[in-house]
């Protein structure tokens, strides 16, 4: 809850856009940036995540040689690099879009800016905005 928190109250103010709000579909919320329906899921997920994947997945990487665990690391390493550029990128863009003082507070909103920038703009960007609307849809 203190990342999600923090993360929106950032990428507002950074981005000058409001990425999820929880005011309108849930009635235990924290000024819209968390809400404790989110929270019990993501809690229970992590659980799951920690007592039945984690194992397998041990199990799975221990009889991998170190060499193939540690290109198996570097590869996940450059993902999450990519998604974060790629992230930073189209909200940066977005970011560009938005006239001056002006601030996108909610959701629809932000989809329709996403499919009017997209329409916009060259391939590259298209797939930067994509990937932008699939996280923000995850939000």
């Amino acid at each position: 809850d203190i990342i999600e928190y923090s993360t929106s109250f950032l990428m507002e103010k950074l981005f000058h856009v409001r990425w999820w709000d929880y005011s309108k579909t849930t009635k235990f919320n924290l000024n819209g940036r968390i809400a404790l329906e989110t929270s019990v899921l993501f809690g229970l997920g992590g659980l799951m995540v920690i007592y039945l994947i984690q194992p397998v997945v041990a199990g799975l990487v221990g009889g991998l040689s170190p060499m193939m665990t540690i290109s198996l690391a570097v590869v996940s390493l450059v993902i999450l690099l990519a998604d974060t550029l790629f992230s930073t990128l189209a909200a940066t863009a977005i970011k560009k879009e938005v006239v001056s003082g002006a601030k996108i507070s909610s959701v629809p909103e932000i989809k329709k800016f996403n499919r009017d920038y997209y329409r916009k703009h060259n391939r590259m960007e298209r797939k930067t905005t994509r990937k932008a609307k699939r996280v923000a849809k995850r939000g």
